[in-house]
């Protein structure tokens, strides 16, 4: 309700901005991350912010959505415990498929009414047009949320695609390793073109480009790649953590992050040449 509070990871994915603060009104805060510590959650400081602030729900995308970072299930775990009881946990696995299934927090909300943990099988089943997710909860919790949802809200295509993916693991295990490998070397590539630019791998099939203080902004990268016909997502609506200078690369097949990389790489020449291009204002040379 409006009168709730909640916590959210600051950088974190915007939905849920979205919808406690513009679409319920709740009092929301944030829980910063931190690039020096590698933007993971530091258990210790979490637990102490939450103790002290009483929040309603506290909310972890896990792994991260935008840093690509994971937290052990062990420290959450231990962190949940800790909190105050009338705290509830609501545990985002979008991307837990990249890490490890048995670092999975359901079993955990199985069981504990203070956690709930919800997954999409867009990410690492690659079904993100039928919608298909799925929610795990307490039964109490469950039978709650099931009076809220509407009839259907998985469609029969969606149901279908969905157990397909299920029936064969083996494959979705070789494609998690071949992503593994394209991302680590997308990031070596990139990398290679700028030593001034920091390229920060995530878990995930995604990494983060920071440019440096004074150089090319995250916008002036992202409208310049697309005139190669290349797409970045420039993080800064985000989070003001990132400073306007960072943007996130989705890994795709070999030829592709050619492509990203040579677009990055033509982008930068091009921004750099117009910095130090003199600049003319009504016929004065400046």
């Amino acid at each position: 309700t409006p009168a709730s509070r909640v916590l959210l990871m600051d950088p974190g994915y915007g939905e849920y901005a979205h919808v406690t603060e513009r679409v319920i009104g709740c009092r929301v805060d944030r829980f910063r991350l931190r690039r020096e510590e590698g933007w993971r959650i530091d258990p210790e400081r979490l637990s102490a912010v939450v103790a002290a602030g009483e929040y309603d729900l506290v909310v972890v995308v896990n792994p991260n959505n935008p840093t690509g970072r994971h937290a052990p299930a062990a420290e959450l775990r231990a962190v949940i415990a800790a909190a105050p009881a009338r705290t509830r946990w609501w545990i985002d696995e979008a991307y837990l498929g990249y890490v490890d299934p048995a670092e999975s927090l359901a079993p955990f909300a199985a069981t504990d009414p203070r956690a709930v943990v919800c997954t999409s099988m867009s990410k690492t089943y690659g079904l993100s047009g039928v919608r298909a997710a799925y929610l795990v909860s307490e039964p109490e919790t469950a039978a709650e949320v099931r009076r809220w949802t509407p009839p259907w809200a998985v469609g029969l295509p969606a149901q279908l695609a969905a157990v397909a993916a299920l029936r064969d693991p083996a494959y979705y295990a070789d494609r998690l390793r071949r992503t593994h490998g394209l991302r680590r070397q997308l990031a070596s590539d990139l990398a290679r073109v700028d030593a001034s630019i920091l390229v920060e791998e995530s878990v995930a099939n995604f990494l983060s480009l920071t440019l440096p203080p004074g150089g090319p902004s995250a916008a002036a990268l992202v409208t310049e790649c697309r005139r190669h016909d290349v797409y970045l997502r420039d993080l800064s609506p985000l989070s003001a953590a990132y400073e306007g200078r960072t943007v996130r690369v989705a890994v795709r097949d070999t030829a592709e992050n050619a492509r990203i990389v040579a677009a990055y790489r033509a982008a930068l020449t091009a921004l750099r040449t117009a910095s130090a291009a003199p600049a003319f204002a009504a016929g004065v040379a400046r």
